[in-house]
């Protein structure tokens, strides 16, 4: 017969659970959830602020505008339309009493002027045409210089120059001007 212990012959030991540890992949995906859960909550309340903000300044938008004249706001803006076409008309309009002021300047007292004439050239620059005549031909040659030296002239040629009875010199001079110098605006 055997006998009967109630000894153990093998040690008992606790059993040993491992913990499961979560996966990286399933810590990713809890953190992403959290992430765009808070971004969702942040965007409606975003949403939530410009809609607020959008409706108080339409209420404040038809406020002020109920405050305007309509017809006023008409008559304003034909009258903005009007001065736009008068600011395009007088910067095209031509001025040219500008070129009567320079002869005024410019002309030397030893000459004078007989005959006067101008025309605009194919690339819109005016030319004066002049028939005159100087005491001699230094005076002339001064003249000429004289207008040369401004800035106003692009090119001065001096033609049919003849000496009269008395020692007087006939000329012809032709000046060509600067294109802006007779717009009206222009100073």
């Amino acid at each position: 017969m055997e006998t009967t212990s109630f000894i153990p012959k093998k040690s008992f030991s606790k059993p040993v659970y491992r913990r499961r540890s979560i996966g990286l992949f399933l810590g990713v995906a809890v953190a992403l959830f959290f992430i765009s859960a808070l971004v969702l909550a942040g965007a409606y309340f975003y949403k939530n602020t410009l809609e607020k903000r959008a409706s108080s300044l339409s209420e404040s938008f038809k406020r002020v505008q109920s405050a305007f004249d309509p017809s006023l706001i008409v008559k304003l803006n034909d009258l903005s339309k009007r001065i736009d076409v008068v600011k395009v008309l007088l910067g095209q309009h031509k001025s040219p009493s500008k070129i009567f002021r320079f002869l005024e300047e410019k002309t030397l007292k030893n000459v004078r002027f007989s005959s006067f004439s101008y025309k605009f050239l194919k690339d819109k620059e005016p030319e004066v045409s002049m028939r005159g005549m100087a005491k001699s031909y230094s005076s002339l040659a001064l003249q000429s210089e004289s207008f040369q030296d401004s800035k106003n002239v692009k090119n001065v040629s001096v033609s049919e120059i003849s000496l009269k009875d008395g020692g007087m010199i006939n000329f012809n001079i032709h000046l060509v001007l600067e294109p802006d110098f007779i717009k009206y605006g222009v100073k």
